[in-house]
């Protein structure tokens, strides 16, 4: 049987609206947790999805709609908001002490885990270099370091990259000299 059957995502908590056994035979990709439709059906699902059931491909169908209903469950039942608030308000205490440590530093703008951090030359030399030492940060316009980690980071993480950044912007600072 061949069928456009959507299915959900099953990553660390969030469980799927269609079980693998209703899958066909590739294990592999639920495994990884990613796909979200499949050409191959078995029985357990046979006429479930009929033909007028899934209007388009960006419509917003049923079932992921769904999906989108579960990880809003789980980011409530885990208080996820909260905890960013939290660590947030944490990380801006940091940031703006880094700041008055450092001139280099002109602003601090952002919330939660959505930060930039305005230099006063351009920010991709210090970029690359939070690179290096593991940390994957964006530029916005050409003096500004984007921040916008995934909502699981944890604090230590942060902790790290305010270290890292003191580190790098010296060793920017020191270069440009």
């Amino acid at each position: 049987m061949s069928l456009n059957v959507f299915v959900s995502v099953d990553m660390e908590g969030i469980t799927g609206i269609v079980h693998r056994d209703m899958l066909g035979s590739d294990q592999r990709e639920y495994d990884r947790g990613r796909r979200l439709m499949t050409a191959d059906a078995n029985a357990a699902i046979e006429g479930l999805v009929k033909p007028g059931h899934h209007g388009t491909t960006f419509g917003g169908n049923p079932v992921a709609c769904r999906l989108g209903l579960a990880v809003l469950d789980e980011i409530e039942e885990a208080n996820l908001l909260d905890r960013v608030n939290e660590i947030g308000s944490w990380f801006k205490s940091q940031l703006l002490a880094l700041q008055s440590r450092n001139a280099s530093i002109v602003d601090i703008r952002g919330e939660g885990f959505m930060w930039g951090i305005e230099l006063d030359g351009p920010a991709k030399p210090v970029v690359a270099e939070l690179l290096n030492k593991g940390f994957v940060c964006g530029t916005a316009r050409d003096n500004v370091i984007r921040l916008l980690p995934p909502y699981v980071t944890p604090k230590k993480a942060f902790a790290e990259f305010i270290d890292a950044l003191e580190q790098v912007l010296a060793i920017v600072k020191e270069k440009a000299a």
